[in-house]
């Protein structure tokens, strides 16, 4: 147990664990809709997607991925986008709700485990280096803790729009666990279509930046940009990927009918004449 304590990916993935800790402490000492430690809780999760970010990365470049880091990213992933998320917007707008915001942030929590759970179950099955299949909980926790910051470099002192942050909760827990592709862009090549692209979303980027003056709308801006972009894509390809969904379940299938008839035939030579 010692060298997986110690090992560097799982420190990365522990400091996350420790950032999600910290915004529950931070969100359980302030007030219902109280500015400022909710600010903290937030931004602790905005640390925690950094490390996050990092785990994977160093584990492949100091080849020391294992089963064991993959489980413990998966449970560190709960803590920190799921629990603290969860309990932090509980207090910055669902409290208002009493009983039923609690269900509200319960789903969410629920949400983003199968999310993981499903994800686990996929790997190795499900072409991860394109496409992830639904909304990640990284990225879920993460617009929640970004539009906390918003709303408190914003300047308002309350929440004014209640509904508004329940709808947000619901919509992001769907997403977790919907088949919506979205791009992780981990197989970008440059291209003049990439660079275009790039280019454009640097000059959009810089626009909201003058506009609003705080990076924290920028972020917002491209959350919410790649989330449009996954939902928006769904819609245009719809038909073309239930066909290709159709395709792979008919080939599964006539895989799986394949390996019953070889059983079946091995079993009949088995037996005595």
């Amino acid at each position: 147990m010692l060298r997986h304590i110690t090992n560097l990916p799982n420190l990365f993935t522990s400091a996350s664990v420790f950032c999600g800790l910290l915004s529950l402490t931070l969100a359980s000492t302030a007030s219902v809709g109280e500015n400022d430690n909710l600010f903290k809780a937030a931004l602790a999760i905005i640390f925690a997607t950094l490390f996050d970010a990092l785990d994977g990365r160093v584990a492949r470049m100091t080849r020391s991925a294992s089963e064991f880091g993959v489980q413990y990213d998966s449970l560190a992933d709960v803590i920190s986008f799921g629990v603290a998320p969860a309990f932090l917007v509980y207090h910055w707008g669902l409290a208002y709700y009493g009983g039923f915001g609690l269900v509200v942030a319960f789903v969410y929590v629920v949400a983003g485990a199968m999310r993981l759970a499903r994800f686990n179950i996929n790997a190795g099955t499900v072409s991860s280096g394109k496409w992830s299949q639904g909304l990640t909980i990284t990225e879920a926790g993460g617009t929640l803790a970004v539009l906390i910051i918003v709303h408190h470099q914003s300047g308002a002192e309350r929440l004014s729009n209640y509904a508004a942050v329940m709808i947000t909760v619901l919509i992001l827990s769907y997403l977790m666990v919907s088949n919506i592709r979205f791009r992780t862009f981990k197989d970008l090549r440059v291209t003049h279509r990439t660079l275009v692209g790039i280019a454009l979303g640097f000059a959009s980027a810089a626009y909201v930046l003058v506009l609003f003056r705080d990076f924290a709308f920028v972020l917002l801006f491209g959350l919410c940009l790649h989330i449009g972009s996954g939902l928006l894509e769904e819609v245009i390809f719809f038909r073309r990927r239930r066909l290709e969904e159709q395709q792979a379940l008919v080939m599964e299938f006539s895989n799986g009918q394949t390996s019953l008839s070889a059983v079946g035939e091995e079993g009949d030579e088995a037996l005595p004449e």
